[in-house]
């Protein structure tokens, strides 16, 4: 992982399963490795599903679905950082 400031971290995860992604016809089947992280969100903290892909090139670096947001979280698409931003 690789914040925008140019931070590095590394995490080394075994692999737990694999997740086949439909592709648009004609393409390959997009196979991904799952892992499981902890991941906290203000006073949510959960171990989660994670099907890992290059987001490089992506605006976030990671998109909490369903699986994580099923906890609790609530979603306001017209606010940005309601639990304030990291110091």
């Amino acid at each position: 992982y690789q914040n925008k400031q140019g931070d590095k971290q590394d995490f080394v995860k075994p692999v737990i399963d694999v997740m086949r992604i439909k592709a648009k016809k004609g393409e390959k089947v997009n196979i991904r490795p799952v892992v499981e992280m902890d991941v906290k969100l203000g006073d949510l903290d959960k171990k989660v599903k994670v099907n890992l892909q290059d987001r490089s090139r992506f605006e976030y670096s990671m998109i909490l679905g369903k699986n994580f947001l099923k906890y609790g979280a609530l979603v306001s698409s017209d606010e940005d950082y309601v639990l304030g931003k990291k110091k």
